[in-house]
């Protein structure tokens, strides 16, 4: 059971987030982006068909 929780210490989390973060950070503001943007577009579609 330590061994299934040992990848999510703090201290592997940090090593990870600070290795890995930006990258991450950076598709996940892209894909935010892409997904307000289509949100968006169909709520003004909706609102003009109704």
């Amino acid at each position: 059971m330590a061994s299934f929780h040992a990848p999510f210490t703090p201290g592997n989390w940090l090593f990870f987030t600070g290795k890995w973060g930006d990258w991450f950070g950076t598709c996940r503001l892209l894909l935010a982006i892409l997904l307000t943007g289509r949100l968006l577009a169909a709520y003004q579609f909706l609102s003009h068909t109704v």
